[in-house]
């Protein structure tokens, strides 16, 4: 009984740890603006402010990346089932305003320095992705 409690400890310590992948590298993209306010350790503000013309739309997608030893990684979920309503957002006025709520998708972040990652759409529909950086 002592051993299959030790066992089963060990799975519970070492069994449910989940490896971070690395994150891809970024590009800026040109006339795009990303900032973050509101900041708290289970959601924010973002305005992204896009330059005349405007070319992008903006999905409710994101994920958070953390960064450790100066590198980035993508968070794992906490939950198996976290979906994004697939409407693009687009600004006549440039400017877009969105709250990002991520305490089901990875519970209260701790203290360290994240990003937020976004995906945008250009005209042609060719996707690429936007970030801002911020600090809990």
């Amino acid at each position: 009984m002592k051993k299959l409690l030790i066992m089963l400890c060990l799975i519970g310590l070492f069994g449910c740890t989940q490896k971070l992948k690395k994150a891809d590298v970024i590009d800026e993209v040109d006339n795009i603006a990303i900032t973050i306010d509101n900041i708290t350790s289970t959601s924010a503000s973002l305005y992204i402010n896009e330059e005349y013309p405007i070319e992008h739309g903006i999905g409710e997608w994101f994920r958070i990346d953390v960064l450790k030893d100066d590198e980035w990684y993508e968070l794992n979920y906490i939950h198996d089932e976290v979906s994004f309503d697939d409407t693009i957002c687009y600004s006549s006025a440039g400017i877009i305003h969105m709250n990002c709520d991520w305490e089901y998708m990875y519970g209260e972040l701790s203290n360290g320095t994240y990003r937020i990652v976004k995906e945008a759409y250009a005209t042609d529909n060719e996707k690429e992705y936007i970030y801002v950086e911020f600090n809990i």
